[in-house]
């Protein structure tokens, strides 16, 4: 498998995506809606101590702990993606 970059940024104007115009401030000043996405490689997920648990072959340990938190970052980038290919960026 190959190794993923380390960290991907991009910048994402949401009044551009959406056809907005960007917003005027009471000072008179344009500012866009404008969100900086970072997404960090993270460690593999240990997912054969929660296969065991599941099909009772193990008990509930520190492992299966540590599959579900770092599930919950799987997720997360897992969502970033989905937000990077709709933006049509070559990361996704």
């Amino acid at each position: 498998m190959n190794k993923p970059s380390a960290e991907i940024r991009v910048l994402v104007n949401l009044d551009e995506e959406m056809g907005r115009q960007p917003r005027v401030s009471k000072t008179g000043e344009t500012r866009a809606d404008q969100h900086r996405v970072v997404i960090k490689c993270s460690k593999v997920v240990p997912f054969d101590s929660l296969r065991a648990y599941f099909t009772r072959k193990a008990s509930f340990n520190d492992s299966c702990l540590e599959a579900i938190s770092k599930s919950v970052n799987v997720v997360t980038v897992s969502i970033a993606n989905n937000i990077l290919r709709f933006l049509g960026s070559p990361h996704a």
